[in-house]
């Protein structure tokens, strides 16, 4: 398995193929997003959700925007690269990696900020930047679903969550009823500037009554 690694400020972030859903390439947008939705707030404790190596959560501690990260994703090789990077860079105070179905690993508590590029597809569109079905098909949205249904019980009042999709998979209206049936709202969607493979953007905060 070939490690590679792309330098983001202070960081090494490691990085092999078999866990890349082309984050490597995303980071600095990944960064510009959270920064429009969450208009320059600091955070202290951020989940990356559907982490992969870790290039968003990496991210947001390069640029002092996180204080603290935890990253998870059920693919176990995933493991070794974040780790990897969380020994080299000396980050074992500040970021930890669970390997975890959805949240049923991650310790009961509260995150302000919440990220992920999940799998952006529930179905099998021709996408020649894949080429493997685990990294961008969710059939029936069973994952995005799980996960609405149980974010609740890991988000600050006031915390936000932020997903990276596609517009060839997805558009607001396919999540609005799962966000609303959880007591969820839209905040924002907007196209990435800058990615070249139709990436968008979508903010999500509690409905406060």
């Amino acid at each position: 398995m070939e490690d590679d690694f792309i330098q983001y400020f202070d960081i090494k972030i490691h990085w092999t193929k078999e866990t890349d859903g082309c984050g490597n390439t995303m980071v600095d947008d990944f960064i510009d997003a959270t920064q429009a939705i969450s208009q320059d707030k600091k955070f202290n404790n951020v989940l990356e959700w559907c982490s992969g190596p870790g290039f968003w959560g990496f991210g947001l501690l390069a640029t002092g925007i996180a204080n603290k990260v935890t990253l998870a994703d059920i693919y176990e090789p995933t493991q070794l690269p974040v780790l990897q990077t969380i020994k080299e860079n000396n980050l074992e105070n500040t970021a930890q990696f669970i390997l975890s179905d959805n949240f049923t690993n991650i310790p009961q508590q509260k995150f302000d900020l919440i990220v992920a590029n999940p799998p952006h597809f529930n179905m099998d569109p021709y996408v020649a930047h894949y080429d493997d079905p685990r990294k961008y098909k969710d059939l029936d949205w069973s994952i995005h679903r799980n996960f609405f249904n149980n974010v609740n019980n890991y988000l600050t009042d006031d915390g936000i969550i932020v997903l990276a999709e596609n517009v060839w998979g997805s558009n607001p209206d396919t999540f609005q009823d799962m966000i609303t049936d959880n007591d969820l709202q839209i905040t924002h969607h907007f196209v990435s500037k800058q990615y070249p493979l139709d990436m968008w953007y979508l903010g999500i905060t509690r409905l406060h009554h």
